[in-house]
Order: C-alpha cells, then structure tokens, then sequence
C-alpha cells in the first residue's frame, strides 16, 4: 500500500499509456478496416465501369459494322449517295473515338483480359472499312459473335439483380469480367 501512495502519479502516467497505447492500436484497426472496404468498393466500381464500357465499344463496333456493310451493298460508283471514301471515313472516325479514350488507352490496351479485344480492334483500325470482308473478316466474326456473348451476359447480370433483394444487404452483382 505504501508503494501505491508513493507512487501515485507513475501509476497514473502508466495507466494513462497503457489507455492510449490500446486506443492507438482500436484506432489503426478501426481505420485498416474502413481503407480496406473502401479499396474493395473502388475495385468493384472499376470493374463495373470496365465491364460496362467493354460492353459500350463491342455494342459501337458491332453498330459499326453492320452499318458499314449496308452502306457498301447499296454502294454505286458515281451516281451513289455517298463516295467510298466518305464511308471509310465515317467509320475510321468512330474506331478513333474508341482508340482516343481515356478508357481505351488506359485500361483495355494494357489489361491482359481485354487482348483479344484489341488485336480485332487494332485489325479493323488499320483497314479501310471497305477490306474488312477480305482482309479482316476473322476480326468481323469476333466482333459479330462477341455482340451476342456480351448481350447474353448483360441480360443474364440484369436478371441477377431483378432477383436480388430490395435491402442494404445487397449481394454482389458479378460483372461481365466475373462470368467469363
């Protein structure tokens, strides 16, 4: 007892140490866990907007081409509505919106998923429109059956989250990158 009453004050400063020494680590927990969650959430919404962009460029392609082959069929040399290099022009104009975003340049040309993608993009790019059918038709038939895979996805995501119950407890909807 007389040791306790000596030494009041150190015993004190201990406790009071001890005390911050515990809520510096509660606090460094705490905080871990919230960076964590947040990193996961910031994750998930890239790979959303990966996916949803991935979707964007196959559906313009898609749009693209089938719009190209319309336009050369009603094709006519002189008397035509449009001169050939007009519709080759059109359509390197919108693969060059593709090639020019943000979108494009950062994340699909350098991820390692997206390489099929961009071998048949960069194959259509380089190539008038109007050689596609000679030239490029393996790229043409990616794109074509890559339409109808990346359709399917979506609507079987949308069906997902038509299923999915109206709470906070939401579960985690799979993107396109997830089902492959």
């Amino acid at each position: 007892m007389k040791f306790l009453a000596e030494n009041k004050t150190m015993l004190i400063i201990v406790s009071i140490a001890i005390l911050g020494l515990i809520g510096f680590v509660a606090y460094q927990f705490v905080t871990e866990k919230l960076r964590k969650k947040k990193i996961l959430k910031e994750k998930a919404e890239f790979e959303k907007l990966c996916s949803d962009t991935y979707r964007k460029f196959i559906n313009e392609i898609y749009e693209l081409i089938l719009s190209n082959d319309k336009l050369l069929q009603e094709f006519i040399v002189s008397i035509g509505d449009y001169k050939m290099g007009e519709i080759t022009n059109i359509v390197k104009d919108t693969l060059k919106l593709i090639d020019r975003s943000e979108m494009y340049r950062n994340v699909f040309s350098k991820d390692e998923m997206y390489h099929d993608f961009v071998i048949h993009f960069m194959a259509l790019y380089e190539e008038k429109s109007n050689m596609w059918e000679k030239r490029c038709d393996e790229s043409v038939k990616w794109f074509k059956k890559e339409y109808v895979v990346v359709e399917e996805k979506a609507k079987q995501l949308l069906e997902v989250e038509m299923k999915a119950p109206k709470s906070k407890k939401l579960k985690k909807v799979k993107t396109i990158k997830e089902i492959k």
